[in-house]
């Protein structure tokens, strides 16, 4: 455990945070080593590598922080947001008559431009993907300037046109074709993340068969299995 340090500057920099949670069922649990800056940081990687993690591990500290709490970590260097929240995906919400979609829209018009951080799994994942990937490049490029810091994931490759955004990635797991199971690859969880300019994602987001490989550590029909391995093998 630390104390975190306050930052005059609108940023994140935390050292070897941990998630409480994933400790001690994980085999090579790897801390989370992540710095941010006010405007859009936009996080990619296959599904099942950690994404989700990452933005649990930053919320989880801002909880810690913002209380006043030591945070499990190395160091911590924050200002202190107005406001923050995150945003995981959702079905829906049937009280307030409101769709996936509906919700995550809302969840924008509640947004404070200044001052805040937010944190958003599968950025407009809700709706089709030529909608979903037009409406996150708008979005993040209306949050460009701001003085908060936006942590989106995304799957989107058009999100790599927005101008003024950080880019990070999930490194690919090591050894996967060594994994007898999906249990056996979830013992690494959560998995590296590093910092990619928008051309070094573009190569990698254009011969990336890692989804396909976590898809062989299922239980899935030979057929299946047969034609991912085609695709791999192609």
């Amino acid at each position: 455990l630390c104390l975190p340090s306050i930052s005059r500057k609108k940023e994140f920099n935390l050292c070897n945070g941990i998630l409480p949670d994933l400790r001690d069922t994980a085999e090579k649990y790897v801390p989370l080593n992540l710095k941010l800056s006010k405007g859009v940081n936009v996080l990619f990687g296959a599904n099942m590598t950690g994404k989700t993690t990452v933005l649990k591990t930053v919320f989880f500290h801002l909880v810690c922080f913002k209380v006043g709490l030591p945070v499990p970590a190395e160091s911590l260097e924050s200002y202190v947001p107005r406001e923050f929240d995150l945003h995981l995906r959702s079905s829906g919400n049937l009280q307030k008559g409101l769709s996936g979609f509906g919700e995550e829209i809302q969840f924008f018009s509640q947004a404070e431009t200044d001052s805040s951080f937010y944190l958003i799994d599968e950025l407009f994942h809700t709706t089709d993907p030529v909608s979903g990937a037009e409406l996150s490049q708008i979005f993040l490029e209306s949050y460009a300037d701001c003085e908060s810091i936006l942590l989106v994931s995304s799957h989107y490759p058009e999100v790599l046109n927005c101008s003024d955004a950080t880019f990070f990635r999930m490194k690919d797991l090591e050894d996967i074709d060594k994994a007898d199971d999906i249990m056996d690859v979830l013992k690494n969880v959560p998995f590296e993340i590093e910092q990619v300019s928008s051309k070094q994602l573009k190569a990698k987001l254009s011969d990336h068969l890692q989804p396909l490989k976590i898809a062989l550590k299922f239980q899935l029909p030979e057929s299946i299995k047969q034609q991912i391995r085609k695709r791999l093998d192609n």
